[in-house]
């Protein structure tokens, strides 16, 4: 229908066409760690559904320089591990992956499941659809439904309000009698300089 081809069904091909610009402003193999957020659409028979989604997504080369200090492409265990940090930020890590190869995402796809619920993928993006974008790197992407990895997380994750007063740091001197300990001045600093301190 002409609503679909309009709406998106995911955030992957934007996340591709993202990755090109990126590529030629920067050049091929720049160490590209790409995220967004954004609502996709189905049709479900009667109308449409909307979801948010979060993708990430790695190419090119890896920025972590090992203690061998050899040069490596990112590969899918660095989309794994980019993934299973974010959900242990969010306590969620009893994680399970199902491999297969699909057609949908023309390439390799893993099924991410937690609590039963498939809230996402990985992808190994095809040479055919990365020749289409004109990517020569290898693309490793992640597709979160992310209204369904928040409702797992329960009240699990408290936001506590960051500080209105930022750090000062400062150098003090003090000129003290030979006989009182440090001990006495950094308890007495402590007991008056409030929460803040």
């Amino acid at each position: 229908s002409i609503e679909m081809n309009v709406m998106r069904v995911n955030l992957i091909y934007g996340m591709l066409s993202t990755i090109r610009n990126n590529i030629n402003n920067s050049g091929k193999g720049t160490p590209l760690k790409l995220f967004e957020i954004g609502k996709v659409f189905n049709h479900n028979g009667n109308g449409y559904s909307e979801e948010n989604h979060l993708c990430f997504a790695l190419c090119g080369k890896n920025d972590f320089q090992s203690f061998d200090a050899k040069e490596k492409d990112f590969d899918y265990f660095d989309i794994k591990g980019e993934l299973e940090m974010f959900l242990s930020k969010m306590n969620l890590e009893s994680l399970k992956l199902f491999y297969y190869n699909s057609s949908e995402s023309d390439g390799s796809k893993t099924d991410l499941v937690l609590s039963d619920k498939v809230i996402g993928n990985i992808y190994i993006i095809s040479k055919e659809l990365l020749k289409l974008f004109d990517i020569d790197d290898e693309v490793f992407l992640v597709e979160l439904k992310i209204d369904e990895v928040l409702s797992l997380t329960g009240d699990s994750i408290k936001y506590k309000e960051i500080s209105k007063f930022p750090p000062v740091k400062r150098d003090l001197a003090l000129i003290v009698k030979k006989d009182i300990k440090f001990s006495e001045i950094k308890e007495a600093i402590k007991s008056s300089g409030g929460e803040y301190l």
